[in-house]
């Protein structure tokens, strides 16, 4: 089986939103941590905040800041995203 990997599927996906993200400080349990969507292990450790920001724009959406600021992410890219999740987050 293949699955989505982070370098060849979703990097490319951020690769125009790395700059300006990483002006965002996120926090969870491990503490404060600007987010690098260029990074493999930020990604995986925020993937829950991202998914919920990239849902942002769908209607119905609570999530207070939407990912990308400047308006959604295709259908098929989100789906990827969601995908990559599902199957584990592989490199």
């Amino acid at each position: 089986m293949t699955y989505l990997s982070f370098n060849t599927d979703i990097r490319p996906i951020f690769k125009d939103y790395v700059d300006k993200m990483k002006k965002v400080v996120l926090v969870d349990d491990d503490g404060t941590e600007s987010l690098d969507l260029s990074n493999y292990e930020h990604v995986k450790r925020f993937n829950i905040i991202i998914q919920a920001v990239i849902h942002g724009y769908e209607d119905g959406s609570t999530v207070p800041h939407k990912m990308p600021p400047s308006g959604p992410l295709c259908s098929d890219d989100i789906k990827k995203f969601d995908q990559w999740i599902s199957d584990g987050m592989h490199v």
